[in-house]
């Protein structure tokens, strides 16, 4: 679970990757309806699933792929 700092703080450990046909794709920044990947991989419009755990907590959320720029491995998603 996180990380305890000396001065009373706490940093989460957060995990958030992209479920695609069965394939991981490990996600560097996410925003409000895109995302973009760590590395990039060509990927179809269509069902995919986002996951984003925070320290013990998973939430998982259908999404429809529905733009992509495959040179910055930017997926756009609703």
């Amino acid at each position: 679970m996180g990380i305890h700092w000396r001065e009373g703080g706490y940093s989460a450990t957060v995990v958030m990757y992209l479920m695609v046909n069965g394939q991981r794709h490990d996600i560097a920044k996410i925003g409000r309806d895109s995302l973009i990947l760590r590395q990039t991989a060509p990927i179809s419009n269509g069902h995919a699933q986002l996951v984003i755990r925070v320290d013990d907590h998973e939430e998982i959320q259908d999404v429809i792929l529905h733009e992509s720029d495959p040179v910055r491995g930017e997926l756009s998603y609703v």
